[in-house]
């Protein structure tokens, strides 16, 4: 994408998850979780794979991949990789809140930030820098 697009008709599969880790499995469910980011953001449909840690909460952590073909994340899920994954859930010491969303229009840079913060009731998907693929 061209820096400052937003494309319409574009979509990706958003699979995540918040958990609660406890203080003495931390350091065990972040390596668990890294060590998933590089093989999946190495598949041509995964877009990204991501974990992130709060700032003011560091036992909560997120874990994110994006994909463009439902097919492919349903593999991925599926694989023996993955597994590990599940099973880091269980440390969680709260209930693990699991998204799975589906977006229809993908942006990127400043335009799409411009683009939101127009007085427009509407986003003007042409007014986007980089215009529309």
């Amino acid at each position: 994408m061209a820096n400052g697009s937003l494309i319409h008709g574009e979509h990706a599969i958003v699979l995540s998850f918040r958990i609660t880790a406890p203080d003495e499995k931390l350091d065990d469910v972040l390596r668990s979780l890294q060590s998933l980011v590089g093989p999946a953001s190495a598949e041509a449909a995964c877009l990204v794979s991501e974990v992130f840690q709060e700032v003011d909460n560091p036992n909560a952590i997120s874990f994110v991949q994006a994909w463009t073909k439902r097919r492919e994340l349903q593999r991925h899920v599926s694989s023996r990789q993955y597994r590990q994954l599940l099973s880091v859930l269980d440390y969680s010491t709260t209930m693990p809140d699991i998204r799975l969303d589906e977006v229809t229009a993908i942006g990127t840079g400043i335009g799409v930030l411009a683009a939101m913060t127009s007085d427009e009731e509407q986003i003007d998907l042409k007014k986007v820098q980089g215009g529309l693929k």
